[in-house]
């Protein structure tokens, strides 16, 4: 049994092993990243522009004047922003604008997309607006970018780089735009197959008449691919079905062989041939023994029957039996009924679990199994699928 464990464990931890594997590699293949950045290995054609501009030789912000400047293009955008309070509602951004082949303005369908990452930094700290612009049949215009619908995500940053996402179904359509716009403020619903491109912004919560630069790195769009968790899932799940099976096996192996053993000990004349004392000495127990091997699948064989086929009285047959095998008249019965029907099993697995029950005597198939198991460890089920290798089709367990 040691090395049965032995064996089991080792198949468990590299089952494990294998199907951890599997489920990492689906994860991994379930998200992939579609890069943005640096525009030039963009997985979706853009080009970058800020609102509003800042002039040619603008080297410090005029008074009033609300205006951003890039500082840098690449693998890093990183752009300086100004925000005149003398404006209730002043507006800068660095904006991404999606391009066709022809480097026109265009659609891009981000159905497949389910959230934009990057890392930015802000100097000083700022609340900024991550915008999705687009476009709503109801009443957007190409050609007039306010009628573009704005959907947005608020995000916080500072001094130090951090991680954001930020994911697709999350956006809202703001209030004002919707009024703007003459649309119920219930119409909350944007379609992201028609997506003009996005911006960066700033919030209300943004400094003013302050100079603070912004940062932006890494921006990648996730597409969601759930199919590769569910294939993985699969597999794993394959995996440990066949372990199972194969441990069950395996396992019935064990306890039929360990049967089959037992089985071999408890042949019907096998405990009439070990007596202690010769037949020819004592004529009693030998024709005692002799009548039980051959009368035992009778189902109304007892004592009663035995006392009078025999001559031998009730007290006679349970001493013999008791000082000659240490069993009463029921367990020994019981004992050669078991081991010819476990002999049955084994030779003829046409046969049903009841029929192989009625031919050794017993007239209850759910007793018999009880006591199959209790005296050989398994189930007259397993054990005939165990001895015969082939799957059984028993109701009885």
């Amino acid at each position: 049994m040691t090395a049965f464990l032995r064996t089991i464990l080792t198949r468990i931890l590299l089952t494990a092993a294998l199907s951890g594997l599997i489920l990492y590699i689906g994860a991994d293949l379930a998200e992939k990243e579609v890069p943005l950045m640096p525009q030039s290995e963009s997985g979706i054609a853009w080009v970058g522009s800020t609102q509003p501009p800042a002039t040619d030789n603008q080297t410090s912000p005029p008074p009033g004047v609300t205006y951003t400047k890039v500082l840098e293009e690449g693998e890093t955008i990183r752009y300086e922003i100004f925000l005149s309070s003398q404006k209730q509602y002043p507006y800068g951004s660095y904006d991404f604008t999606f391009l066709s082949e022809a480097y026109e303005r265009h659609l891009v369908d981000l159905t497949s997309i389910e959230s934009f990452r990057f890392s930015v930094t802000c100097t000083p700290k700022n609340v900024l607006i991550f915008v999705i612009f687009t476009f709503d049949d109801k009443v957007s215009d190409f050609a007039k970018d306010h009628t573009h619908r704005v959907n947005w995500h608020f995000f916080t940053c500072d001094g130090s780089w951090s991680d954001q996402e930020v994911k697709l179904q999350e956006f809202e359509t703001p209030d004002w735009w919707l009024q703007l716009m003459e649309l119920e403020l219930a119409d909350k619903k944007y379609d992201v197959r028609k997506t003009l491109g996005f911006s960066v912004v700033n919030s209300l919560q943004s400094p003013r008449d302050t100079l603070s630069q912004i940062a932006i790195t890494g921006l990648v769009g996730i597409e969601r691919r759930p199919i590769f968790i569910y294939v993985s899932l699969a597999i794993a799940g394959a995996m440990w079905a066949v372990m199972l099976w194969w441990g069950f096996m395996l396992y019935a192996q064990q306890l039929v062989a360990k049967a089959k053993e037992r089985m071999k000990e408890d042949m019907p004349l096998t405990a009439y041939q070990k007596l202690s004392i010769s037949p020819q000495v004592d004529k009693t127990k030998r024709n005692l023994l002799l009548f039980l091997a051959k009368e035992y699948a009778d189902p109304e064989i007892g004592l009663d029957m035995t006392t009078e086929r025999l001559g031998i009285n009730k007290s006679k047959i349970n001493t013999i039996l008791k000082d000659e095998l240490g069993m009463t008249f029921t367990a020994y019965i019981n004992k050669l009924r078991l081991t010819e029907a476990a002999r049955l099993l084994s030779e003829y697995p046409d046969e049903t679990i009841s029929q192989i029950a009625y031919r050794v005597g017993f007239n209850n198939p759910s007793y018999f199994n009880k006591l199959f198991k209790e005296t050989y460890g398994c189930s007259p089920k397993h054990f005939k699928v165990g001895a015969s290798g082939k799957p059984s089709t028993d109701a009885e367990s």
